[in-house]
């Protein structure tokens, strides 16, 4: 669902996918498993304060070069990884 939103949103604003723009399948499921894991793992957060929970969400992974520190420049921005997923090969995702 994820993948076809950012497409259709992609595409009102006039942004074509291709091999090295637009839409990217391995940062999209990198960022949606860090703040899914994030979520379920996160303890001692009251329920329902969703504004605390992303302050601190950003504090831990808002770095930009964050995917960076799982893979490669190279391999992150290859066509390959934007057309589908690519395992980290730097370090787990945690």
């Amino acid at each position: 669902m994820m993948r076809e939103r950012i497409q259709r949103l992609n595409a009102a604003h006039g942004v074509r996918t291709t091999p090295a723009s637009g839409y990217h399948e391995t940062i999209t499921r990198f960022y949606m498993r860090v703040i899914c894991d994030y979520v379920a793992n996160e303890e001692g957060m009251p329920d329902g304060d969703w504004a605390l929970r992303v302050d601190r969400l950003l504090v831990r992974y808002g770095a930009r070069d964050l995917p960076l520190r799982h893979y490669t420049k190279e391999r992150l921005m290859s066509a390959e990884a934007r057309l589908r997923w690519a395992e980290p090969h730097l370090r787990r995702i945690d």
